[in-house]
């Protein structure tokens, strides 16, 4: 990562810059989407914030921790794009609910039967819209618990919090399961 930003910003290297893009624009879109809950302002976003990273170039060597700025680029400006479009704040949580966590198959999972892998994606559906969001970016994505904190403007506290929540309630749906009961309960009729 740093021999890419070095590249970057004292060779204007558009490879470095084309890698650097690949690396995070599926994980930055994913969680640009879950804001703005609509494909094209979600891509318009990422790309924003990658056309200002490499607008100011000069200055990568400022940038402490590049996933976690990028992620706080992506944040901010879809924000903006909220405030600019006069949503309520009530709107952004509607948008993390629909924030659908696709669990990525690694080999682990790839050795678990298609029913286990089944039962955990529907434990981490049902996890509350914040709760979901912060287990995805820690497992999902693999950011560190003060990466997240930084990013949602959370403590650490109160991510790691989040995780353990989820970590339980995952565990106790399996355990469920497990014993004959079902994995998962049937959601409320609305």
């Amino acid at each position: 990562m740093k021999e890419l930003l070095h590249k970057i910003q004292y060779g204007n290297d558009q490879l470095a810059f084309n890698a650097l893009y690949e690396h995070f624009s599926y994980r930055l879109f994913l969680f640009a989407f879950s804001l703005l809950k609509s494909r094209e302002p979600s891509e318009e976003v990422v790309n924003d914030a990658f056309l200002n990273c490499w607008n100011n170039r000069h200055r990568l060597h400022e940038i402490g921790n590049f996933t976690v700025y990028i992620y706080v680029a992506v944040k901010n400006l879809a924000l903006n794009r909220l405030k600019q479009e006069e949503r309520h704040r009530a709107l952004l949580w509607d948008a993390l609910a629909t924030y659908r966590v696709q669990v990525t198959p690694s080999p682990e999972q790839l050795m678990m039967s298609g029913e286990l892998v089944k039962r955990i994606e529907q434990a981490v559906s049902q996890l509350p819209p914040k709760c979901k969001l912060i287990f995805m970016l820690v497992k999902e994505d693999g950011l560190k618990h003060h990466e997240v904190a930084e990013i949602l403007g959370l403590s650490l506290n109160t991510v790691e919090k989040q995780v353990s929540i989820a970590l339980k309630k995952i565990a106790q749906e399996l355990q469920l399961s497990r014993n004959g009961k079902p994995a998962v309960s049937p959601a409320p009729a609305r």
